[in-house]
């Protein structure tokens, strides 16, 4: 049905320089790796709408945990960039929730599917090896690890 959109959607795969040296929130990224591409692949594979919005529900509250967990860790080291980063997640969360509601109102039309696959994997993977670094960097220091 998408086949060449699909070929154009590269995996996310996890490698070690995305650690922010923190391994709850590693391991909280390579799960949001892993449910994008659960995301991809079920698309692909043509499943119910009814699965998909579960897929979406699930990785909306994990998002959110997520969120929520890596502000603590920002506080803890009291972060300058804290307030931007929340205004991000902000921002992530109301794409999110436009790009569910657009699924619930529309199925899953072509575009739907492209802006679940572009957006949402974009954002993710641009997050975490982008300002997710640069917070794991600051961490990194505050805290004396040596990489």
């Amino acid at each position: 049905m998408f086949d060449e959109f699909f070929t154009m959607v590269n995996t996310m795969k996890w490698v070690k320089e995305y650690s922010v040296a923190i391994p709850i929130l590693d391991a909280q990224h390579k799960q949001l790796f892993r449910m994008s591409d659960q995301l991809d692949s079920d698309l692909k594979q043509g499943l119910r709408s009814e699965e998909i919005e579960e897929t979406l529900v699930h990785m909306g509250e994990y998002a959110t945990r997520h969120f929520q967990m890596e502000e603590k860790y920002m506080e803890e080291v009291d972060y300058p960039g804290i307030d931007q980063q929340r205004k991000i997640h902000c921002q992530f969360a109301k794409t999110f929730q436009d790009m569910y509601e657009d699924f619930k109102e529309n199925g899953l039309s072509q575009e739907v599917v492209e802006a679940l696959r572009r957006d949402l994997t974009k954002w993710i993977r641009d997050h975490v090896i982008g300002i997710d670094q640069q917070f794991g960097e600051y961490y990194k220091k505050r805290k004396g690890i040596q990489e």
